[in-house]
């Protein structure tokens, strides 16, 4: 302590003379003091970006990654403004890796970033990703029918999806299971690689529902689906590719796929007739 104390002094009173004081505290408040004094790219002007992505890291290489990261931002034509907004809300909801990952495609200007995958109401497509983003609040799916043991979901669907299961008829809770649910980007790398990291799967909030007794393939006719379909956007839930919205979901109709997204949002949704892509257009409009 006291010979990276004694270091500090040196090289900040050397620099920065009579703010030497104000900066070394900064600096070890959050964390910084090894990133400025033994990596030369150290920027005072980008202290607050750094006191973001720096819980992010176990080594003080957090000082080059923004450098790069900040350098890719800008040419992607975010202000400086935009890009402080971007590391808050990316930070807050990604790990290093997922951060890393998320970074890959700030190349590709037809790829829009999510810094926040987190928000009830982000969706997915071949032109949005979320890197290696996994969600903080997962939650094994105990005490729910399901395909396989390890399946997993946000907290607050896990929550909202049993309290649903409860309100169904018997004959009809009886016929249900969780096909899908979380999906990891690690296994849409495996299992479909062109939709890690653009899947709704990753999100934490999307299950696939199925039928015991009727086939698959079939399960718009099954008492379940309509139950779901009438009675789903009760507990947060609506039915994420609707008939006849296509064109605004890119994505054809299915009966099984169900996506929580709050009360109010489902309510709203239902009761407009509407899906995510749409509610999410006109209130932005408003």
């Amino acid at each position: 302590i006291l010979q990276t104390g004694n270091e500090l002094a040196t090289k900040l009173t050397g620099i920065y003379k009579g703010a030497s004081y104000d900066l070394a505290k900064k600096l070890v408040e959050h964390d910084l003091e090894a990133g400025y004094l033994y990596n030369q790219n150290f920027d005072f002007d980008k202290l607050q970006i750094y006191y973001e992505i720096r819980p992010l890291y176990e080594d003080y290489s957090y000082v080059d990654d923004t450098e790069y990261y900040i350098e890719l931002l800008k040419n992607r034509g975010l202000t400086d403004k935009m890009i402080l907004s971007f590391f808050k809300q990316a930070c807050a909801n990604y790990s290093r890796y997922g951060l890393t990952t998320l970074m890959t495609q700030a190349n590709n200007p037809d790829m829009f970033l999510i810094p926040d995958p987190s928000a009830l109401l982000t969706t997915l497509s071949d032109q949005t990703y979320i890197g290696a983003y996994v969600p903080h609040n997962l939650v094994l799916m105990s005490d729910i029918h399901r395909l396989k043991y390890a399946m997993y979901l946000n907290n607050d669907a896990y929550d909202a999806l049993k309290k649903m299961i409860d309100a169904m008829p018997d004959e009809i809770a009886n016929d249900f299971y969780v096909k899908e649910a979380y999906t990891s980007f690690t296994d849409l790398q495996y299992s479909n690689p062109n939709l890690a990291g653009k899947d709704e799967r990753q999100l934490g909030h999307t299950v696939s529902i199925a039928s015991k007794s009727i086939a698959y393939q079939e399960f718009e006719t099954s008492a379940l689906s309509q139950w779901l379909e009438a009675h789903s956007y009760e507990y947060g839930f609506i039915l994420r590719y609707p008939k006849r919205m296509a064109s605004s979901t890119n994505h054809v109709y299915d009966a099984h796929y169900y996506r929580y997204v709050g009360k109010k949002n489902a309510n709203k949704i239902y009761k407009e007739n509407s899906c995510i892509e749409e509610y999410n257009q006109k209130e932005a409009a408003e």
